[in-house]
């Protein structure tokens, strides 16, 4: 139940991260911006990932894990209310309950735009990849490399501060353009 209420709590402030980025950055800034919040995103989950892994190492594994994922939604609570109220700037409109339907809709305008049909196809891609290679880092590193724990948290640090330096270095790579194209030059370009 905890990981169900953990994962609905990131549906929620997972978008919203992003979405406020253009109303509080000006538009040269925006690339930058959302590189940081997707190197915070990955450096918070290498964390989480690590500390869970220090966890299980104690006879109340689960207790702490529980306590540990409790403290940091209620941490995460109390920093998003933080954030300074940016305005409404937009009339109101109810999210219909229908997660199917509207996704579904979504990719129909998306592929209207072939543009961002692909950004999309990309990101996704890239969120899938990243999390098969999340989940087989442990049997790869005992099964072929032999190794224990610290091999894993090595292969994982490793990883993230790859997709930190590329989400960084994609503000240098779009000279702080906001673009569609994941890498500038693209065939589809």
């Amino acid at each position: 139940m905890l990981l169900f209420l953990m994962g609905t709590q990131s549906t929620f402030f997972g978008p919203v991260k992003y979405a406020i980025l253009p109303q509080v950055l000006a538009d040269e800034e925006l690339v930058g911006g959302n590189g940081l919040v997707s190197m915070g995103t990955f450096v918070a989950i290498l964390l989480g990932t690590i500390v869970a892994g220090l966890l299980m190492g104690y006879d109340l594994a689960a207790k702490l894990t529980a306590v540990a994922v409790l403290v940091m939604a209620v941490l995460g609570y109390v920093a998003a209310r933080q954030v300074p109220p940016t305005g409404d700037r937009s009339e109101a409109r109810a999210v219909p309950l229908r997660p199917v339907q509207e996704t579904w809709q979504l990719m129909v305008i998306a592929a209207e735009r072939p543009r961002v049909l692909l950004a999309v196809l990309a990101i996704s891609w890239f969120w899938f990849l990243g999390a098969a290679y999340l989940t087989q880092f442990p049997n790869f590193a005992r099964t072929s490399l032999l190794g224990d724990e610290t091999v894993v948290t090595l292969l994982l640090s490793t990883f993230i501060v790859g997709i930190s330096a590329g989400a960084m270095l994609c503000e240098r790579l779009t000279r702080h353009q906001i673009s569609l194209v994941p890498v500038p030059g693209a065939p589809w370009d």
